[in-house]
């Protein structure tokens, strides 16, 4: 080990010499990083801090498998000479996390999970979930249960006391398929999408096993026990893990078959028309279900001898794989399919895109062309060679071809059963197939609602058995005759802004949906604001000169003259209209009427204007000085809902204060410039960059607010950040917020996705339709 000191003298030195001699070589100029020890010796003074540079580990692990990851080299920061005592400790100060860039991690305002071992040192052992918590659509529980599940073992050791090189993890079996990153830092983790230097990505595989087999619907739906007809759509479901890429055989059976002249009553397999392979692709593979046509001979000489009932109750088998845990000798029971029909279900729905199922039906390949055609200059020594044949034993005589052996372009030789036939080179579009990005599919659905407010947009969906094409006829009621007279009288809804009463002749599609969407209000102002009225919450107040209670709205006139004169003694409970529905349909063999949701009833409330971005200023946080506190708040936009942040202190509509916008009701437009261009955060650019985001490129822009006392100008924006020092007067949007930090509230990618929702949602409404309204409630 060298250090930078000019020895001046020999001989043994004591500590007080070492502290002479140092003094002397600074009064010379001579520079040094050597310190003395009381008791004589010397060390190196730290100047330097050693990082991982590179960790090594598994790329690919079986779950509940130890997966080791080791940093194996490091890298000397603001240091110019190595130390062997400063890596030592540095390794002491190693932490070690793990992400997945695929799968959205709410873990308070971090994506990642940071691992540590368990009480005294020893490895830390949880319990794996008995469940899929991948399964969890809510991004906050799915993190929870990723926290307590996803890694089963943790133990972080050196190659000597207190040091951190080395991890040993063991993983969960739900996280079959999926990519972790695991990483190695000291200060800041880079947590980045793509895995380099201090990172590996780990995929995990889990020993192969069926979950599930079950039957769905086009939505994904498990429609086991219930009736479907012989047009709908229905797939076979597999839950499966470990088995992405395996091609499994399929088999259909009918229950309880009874033959002519017996008693008794037996399974049948049911042919498939052949495509009985089916290769599983996802941990959800799905596989159409095809029933054969019942009027062709086959089909009939299959069912030959045997009762035919209806609906057939059917189920499915995957016979080869009795070995893989999980099996069993009947999956999906069972489906009820009927050739009658019927009106199965019917509900209020909202459009979402969502990725197109996969059928992972294996198609029959195409069966080698076993002939040959003749081409120009070609002879039958030419030919022969290219199908590993001898051209006068095997190719000639298969053809009755005698000498001279002449050939005419375009006559086509059979070829014998001994004939290789070569694979077409495709090898190049292939290649250059894969080299595209594959763009995902997607296709629109209709997700079920519970639950919508006064005013909004909703679609309808009835749902059909053997009706595709017919006509249905759709009436809404209120059992709590609050948009209705009474509980037989439909109520009042827009369809393409008319009033009706009645939805009449909606058609039902191949897929035996008739879907219609309606707006929840009558179309003149005047009667939309009677039908609020309706909802209005009536409080009970205590009248402070009389002393009498009285039920009144909050906003009541005679509270609004004289707010002293009244003091709440009980809120009201909110008002909801229960809607149901009634649905005909005439078929081919009689008229169908059902009614739907009765008892089961959608609830429609007044709770806000579905069109109008409500913003709530509720808190205020000082930090130091005005360009780094806050105003936070919280807002609501139809079915959205999150906080925001604004500049701190009081609203002013004068520009370069550093203030908010006064309260009031705001326009909004499309704003876009150099700075807040549409791909602002897109994975290239500079805040892409910076914060590891990668999010498409805006569509429209940003929105601008304005009024007549904020202008244009001014441009007031909605856009992304964390704190009070991103806004000097814009609205930063996100989905959770920390009030108790002083900086960094709001995640970043959080309020990027918090404004792409709100974006999206405003385009999809039309800008001009939509208002902001801000109020204050800070205390």
């Amino acid at each position: 080990m060298a250090f930078k000191i000019k020895v001046i003298n020999t001989g043994l030195r004591n500590y007080a010499d070492y502290n002479a001699l140092l003094r002397r070589q600074a009064r010379i100029g001579q520079a040094t990083s050597t310190v003395i020890a009381n008791d004589g010796s010397s060390e190196k003074k730290k100047k330097g801090s050693y990082y991982p540079n590179k960790v090594e580990g598994a790329t690919e692990i079986e779950a509940y498998k130890g997966a080791v990851y080791e940093v194996t080299d490091f890298l000397l920061y603001r240091g110019k000479e190595e130390n062997e005592e400063d890596l030592k400790k540095d390794k002491t100060q190693l932490k070690w996390i793990f992400h997945m860039p695929d799968v959205e991690i709410k873990n308070n305002l971090l994506n990642y999970f940071e691992l540590s071992n368990g009480v005294g040192g020893q490895a830390k052992i949880q319990e794996d979930s008995k469940t899929d918590f991948m399964d969890i659509a809510d991004p906050k529980k799915r993190t929870e249960a990723i926290m307590r599940h996803g890694i089963t073992y943790i133990k972080i050791e050196g190659d000597e006391k207190k040091q951190k090189t080395k991890l040993t993890v063991k993983f969960s079996k739900w996280l079959d398929g999926y990519k972790v990153h695991i990483e190695a830092y000291r200060r800041n983790p880079d947590v980045k999408k793509k895995a380099s230097g201090a990172t590996v990505a780990t995929t995990v595989k889990a020993k192969p096993e069926i979950i599930k087999g079950y039957w769905v619907n086009d939505k994904r739906e498990e429609i086991t026990n219930k009736t479907v007809g012989y047009k709908d759509t229905v797939y076979m479901c597999l839950k499966t893990l470990g088995m992405a890429g395996r091609i499994v055989t399929t088999a259909l059976w009918e229950e309880g078959i009874t033959f002519m002249g017996s008693t008794n009553s037996n399974d049948e397999t049911i042919c498939m028309n052949e495509n009985i392979e089916w290769k599983l692709t996802e941990r959800l593979s799905y596989k159409k279900l095809e029933i054969p046509d019942q009027n062709t001979e086959e089909y009939k000489k299959q069912r030959e001898g045997i009762w035919e009932t209806d609906p057939l109750e059917l189920y499915f088998k995957i016979p080869n794989e009795k070995e893989i845990t999980g099996y069993k000798p009947k999956f999906g029971q069972l489906l009820y399919l009927t050739t009658k029909e019927g009106i199965n279900d019917a509900y209020f729905a909202k459009q979402i895109k969502r990725k197109i199922i996969k059928d992972g039906t294996v198609k029959p390949k195409a069966e080698k062309p076993k002939t040959h055609t003749v081409q120009r200059n070609e002879t039958l020594s030419l030919i022969a060679p290219k199908y590993s044949i001898h051209w006068k034993k095997d190719l000639a005589a298969h053809n009755n071809i005698n000498a001279p052996w002449a050939l005419t372009v375009g006559q086509v030789l059979k070829l014998p059963s001994n004939a290789v036939i070569p694979e077409q080179n495709t090898s190049t579009s292939a290649s250059q197939e894969e080299a595209q990005p594959q763009e995902v599919q997607q296709e629109t659905v209709y997700e079920r609602i519970d639950t919508a407010n006064l005013g909004s947009e909703v679609y309808i969906v009835v749902e059909t058995a053997n009706l595709h094409g017919k006509k249905v006829n759709i009436e809404v009621f209120d059992n709590e005759r609050l948009l209705a007279n009474n509980r037989d009288t439909a109520i009042t809804v827009l369809k393409d802004d008319t009033e009706v009463t009645k939805l009449e002749n909606i058609i039902i599609d191949d897929t035996g949906k008739a879907k219609i969407k309606v707006k929840l209000r009558k179309k003149s102002d005047e009667d939309y604001e009677k039908q609020k009225d309706k909802f209005k919450v009536k409080n009970i107040y205590s009248n402070n000169n009389t002393g009498q209670e009285e039920e009144l709205c909050s906003d009541d006139q005679l509270i609004k003259n004289c707010p002293n004169d009244y003091t709440l003694v009980k809120e009201g409970s909110l008002i909801i209209s229960k809607l149901f529905l009634k649905i005909e349909c005439t078929g081919n063999d009689k008229t169908h009427k059902k009614e739907f949701l009765d008892g089961e009833e959608f609830e429609v409330k007044n709770s806000k204007d579905p069109n109008i971005i409500y913003i709530v200023r509720k808190w205020e946080k000082w930090v130091s000085k005005n360009s780094k506190s806050a105003t936070f708040g919280e807002f609501t936009f139809d079915d959205l809902s999150g906080y925001i942040c604004e500049p701190y202190g009081e609203e002013t509509t004068k520009s370069g204060l550093d203030k908010r916008i006064p309260v009031g009701k705001y326009n909004i437009k499309w704003h876009v410039t150099t700075k807040y261009n549409k791909k602002k955060y897109t994975k290239n650019s500079k805040y892409g960059k910076k914060f590891n985001l990668d999010f498409d490129e805006l569509s429209k822009g940003f929105i601008c607010l304005y009024n007549e006392k904020v202008s244009k100008s001014r441009a007031i924006l909605m856009h992304a950040g964390t704190d009070g020092r991103w806004s000097e007067g814009c609205i930063l949007p996100g989905k959770t917020l920390d009030r108790t930090k002083n900086t960094k509230n709001i995640d970043m990618k959080e309020s990027v996705e918090t404004l792409y929702d709100i974006l999206g949602k405003i385009e999809e409404k039309g800008i001009n339709n939509i208002k902001i309204v801000i109020t204050d409630e800070i205390d």
